[in-house]
């Protein structure tokens, strides 16, 4: 009988198979190692994109009211120019009334 060296080509095809297998497994761990991070990138640029739109919303609202004070000041200045413009004209009626 001769002796056979090294394993049987069936023995080789099972250890293919194996190592296949294995990188098979190792390519699956590997997708799913790359598929965590980048769902944990998605949601810290996510974070920073709701935390960028809160601070544009804050700002948003500071001008807005910045706006608003000016508007009530611009009213202010207003109402005291007419205030004005009246007591000139009431002294102008006196003027007349005491020339007449």
């Amino acid at each position: 009988m001769p002796q056979q060296q090294g394993p049987s080509s069936e023995e080789q095809a099972k250890q293919m198979e194996a190592q296949l297998k294995q990188q098979e497994l190792q390519v699956k761990m590997q997708k799913i190692q790359q598929e965590s991070e980048l769902k944990q990138q998605e949601m810290q640029i996510d974070a920073q994109i709701a935390q960028q739109d809160l601070e544009l919303k804050k700002q948003e609202a500071t001008v807005e009211m910045q706006i608003k004070a000016q508007e009530l000041e611009i009213k202010k200045a207003e109402l005291a120019l007419k205030q004005q413009e009246l007591v000139l004209e009431r002294e102008q009626e006196r003027a007349v009334k005491i020339g007449n």
